[in-house]
């Protein structure tokens, strides 16, 4: 009995996952890709998915389900039309009653929701069937073995190549079509380390300039994935825009300003909004700058809802671009709920795949005599149809900011006083 030769398997792993790595960096960097390939792969994984678990797709979104059927959401006084005392009063136990149950804010900053096992944790639900454990143990060591190392050396790369750019920036400055190279070619590098295969949707609707791209928001990662459908001949990228971050996060914000234009701004800073909103709207308005990017939900969420627009950016004159980002969690979940970045590059790293769809909508102006706030509505109304999730009635900083909070519920005490004295 032939004895197995332990050394030349590792050589073959180690060669192999070599070889795929050196391929997908110089795919991309000769402007090419691997083609229908990776879609193949996610087919094969969904198919495997489907025949252990299966949930029809007509049933499958990235809707979360409801607890219960709210008649009150949002601003809900301004829903309270009655105006006898008594009929106020049980209406505004309902609403409270209703928020306890369910909020309207919390369900979006949990894990993506979905309907099918994805193959990633224990099949407790199957424990009588021995298909789901083989599947689950042998694709455990498939993704750590081979999808998280493939993966690792390819962000390692891109971390290696923007930082190698950037340097080299200061020693001879890169012409536009050498600036938009050598960041497509990050942003794709970084998003083949993410594992991402994306589908884009209506390249005829593209944002170009001058105006503002804007986008629902799952991760810090959109901007790569919205920028890595930039085409290698485009006539411009995008300006991105973000909040300021320390560390690996900062990192990258600090050598992405070496290879395109970009508006960064620190929150906490009053001053420092008001002079980037500035800043935008200058952008947005200048036919030589490239489109703004920009997602003006201010958060992240799970994909299930999209939250209340900020108005700023909606203004007169100025040309929208909508783009609305689907995820299918069933094989990733690329939103951010870790507390360490680490910890959530390594959910990614063996993860199945991070698969999105990514619509570009038709250019959208404001109307006449259609207020900021009401155009902000209606675009964020289009992206949730679009990437079929629901409408967030309010801001996430409601549930992030203290002082949010209180002014929220002052003006609330306020109203809801004057009416139930108008009641009365």
């Amino acid at each position: 009995m032939a004895l197995i030769d332990v050394p030349s398997l590792i050589s073959f792993y180690v060669y192999s996952l070599t070889a795929i790595v050196f391929t997908t960096v110089v795919l991309i960097l000769s402007k090419s890709s691997w083609g229908p390939l990776p879609h193949i792969y996610i087919k094969i994984v969904q198919y495997i998915q489907k025949l252990v678990a299966p949930v029809p797709d007509s049933e499958w979104t990235g809707r979360r389900e409801k607890i219960i059927e709210k008649n009150y959401t949002g601003m809900f006084y301004s829903q309270l039309e009655n105006s006898d005392i008594s009929e106020l009063s049980c209406d505004l136990t309902r609403a409270g009653l209703e928020a306890i149950i369910q909020d309207d804010l919390t369900n979006i900053i949990d894990a993506a929701p979905t309907k099918r096992w994805t193959m990633m944790t224990l099949p407790v639900q199957f424990r009588d069937q021995a298909l789901p454990w083989v599947i689950y143990f042998s694709g455990l060591v498939f993704r750590i073995s081979v999808l998280m190392p493939i993966r690792l050396s390819l962000l390692l790369i891109s971390m290696i190549w923007v930082t190698a750019v950037a340097i080299i920036s200061f020693i001879r400055p890169y012409t536009v079509k050498q600036r938009l190279y050598v960041c497509i070619s990050y942003v794709r590098l970084f998003c083949s380390g993410l594992g991402l295969v994306a589908r884009y949707h209506n390249p005829q609707y593209k944002p170009k300039s001058p105006g503002i791209a804007v986008s629902n928001h799952l991760t810090a990662n959109d901007i790569q994935i919205i920028f890595s459908d930039v085409d290698y001949d485009a006539p411009t990228g995008y300006t991105v825009t973000g909040q300021k971050h320390p560390g690996f996060i900062g990192w990258i914000e600090k050598a992405s300003d070496r290879i395109t234009s970009t508006l960064w701004v620190e929150r906490s800073h009053k001053s420092d909004r008001q002079s980037f909103q500035k800043q935008v709207m200058a952008a947005a308005k200048n036919q030589k700058v490239d489109p703004v990017l920009l997602f003006p939900e201010g958060y992240c969420t799970n994909n299930s809802s999209v939250i209340q627009f900020r108005k700023a950016v909606f203004e007169d004159d100025i040309n929208i671009y909508p783009i609305a980002i689907s995820q299918n969690s069933s094989l990733g979940d690329a939103f951010w709920m870790e507390d360490s970045f680490i910890v959530y590059l390594w959910r990614l790293f063996t993860s199945w795949a991070i698969v999105y769809n990514v619509y570009y909508l038709p250019p959208m102006t404001k109307l006449p005599n259609e207020s900021q706030e009401e155009f902000a509505q209606r675009v964020q109304t289009l992206i949730a149809q679009t990437a079929n999730i629901n409408v967030g009635p309010l801001d996430l900083k409601l549930f992030k900011k203290k002082d949010e909070q209180e002014r929220y519920k002052d003006n609330a005490q306020k109203l809801l006083s004057r009416m139930v004295l108008q009641a009365e």
